[in-house]
């Protein structure tokens, strides 16, 4: 197997075990690359960086393992999507920092789910108390805009952007697709987690257009795509929130291996997962460790 690097904006350089041939960069996100596979033009290479991000790009570190971790957790919640009827992107994990997908025309949208009230919803509706639970899942749109920094849209307000991904019209028909699927990925990812004592509180999923224009989960759902409380405290969120309240500045030492360490542990958790789903299906592999 050969060793191919691959070059990151900031001048990092990422080495991926593979004998794929990798051709065009499509595009670079804060935290993953997305690479043309030359033989397959219908599947892409999506490369995780070590980065972690916060506050728009304003504060940015980088966590040795985070690639690796980022990537087994998007690939064991895509092979638990799949293997509930729900279709991704997802083809197979391809390295220790990547995976192989199909490739889509990606929907400029963040579908937000919300079973429990925290974060930034606390601010907008301040009637709400921190962890009251939602019987019924909220769902929200916001709108892929850096500059903008991702403003919360609303359906109408979406229809008039008229949107056309991949040949299909982003209309109320399709918005309301986009709220089924999330909603449904959302509630088997809760109950995989229930498993294991931990708290799904709310995640964001993005969605594509497939050449066959069928519209799927896709782009990455890691430890970075949602909130997780363990026994449902808040004090022990294993999630990227974690970093978002450290403040900006030198990241200290202890903090940077606390980060890491819950990248790592969310990562082998969710080998448990899938674990006895994988056992009882032929051909899945258990994630790379």
């Amino acid at each position: 197997m050969g060793s191919k690097l691959v070059e990151c904006s900031d001048g990092s350089k990422i080495a991926l075990d593979t004998d794929l041939e990798l051709s065009t960069k499509l595009g670079e996100g804060k935290t993953k690359v997305i690479l043309e596979i030359a033989k397959s033009p219908k599947e892409v290479l999506i490369v995780s960086k070590d980065s972690i991000t916060a506050g728009n790009g304003l504060k940015k570190d980088s966590l040795q393992g985070k690639g690796i971790y980022s990537t087994i957790t998007t690939s064991n919640v895509f092979r638990l999507l799949e293997l509930s009827k729900i279709s991704t992107h997802f083809i197979a994990q391809a390295t220790n920092e990547s995976f192989r997908a199909r490739k889509c025309t990606m929907i400029p949208l963040e579908v937000i789910v919300r079973r429990v009230a925290a974060g930034s919803l606390l601010k907008r509706m301040p009637n709400l108390k921190m962890g009251e639970r939602f019987e019924t899942p909220m769902v929200e749109f916001t709108f892929k805009d850096d500059i903008q920094g991702d403003p919360l849209v609303t359906d109408e307000e979406v229809i008039n952007m008229k949107l056309n991904c991949g040949g299909i019209s982003v209309d109320q028909s399709v918005l309301n697709q986009l709220k089924v699927l999330a909603t449904r990925s959302f509630i088997v990812l809760e109950n995989a987690w229930s498993k294991l004592q931990m708290t799904l509180v709310d995640f964001k999923v993005e969605f594509g257009v497939t050449e066959e224009k069928e519209i799927v989960v896709a782009d990455v759902v890691d430890n970075d795509s949602w909130r997780i409380w363990l026994k449902g405290d808040p004090a022990l969120m294993k999630d990227k929130q974690v970093y978002r309240n450290l403040p900006i500045g030198e990241l200290p030492e202890k903090d940077r291996q606390n980060l890491i360490e819950n990248y790592r542990w969310v990562a082998m958790e969710t080998n448990r997962l899938i674990d006895s789903l994988i056992k009882k299906t032929e051909g899945v592999g258990k994630a790379l460790v």
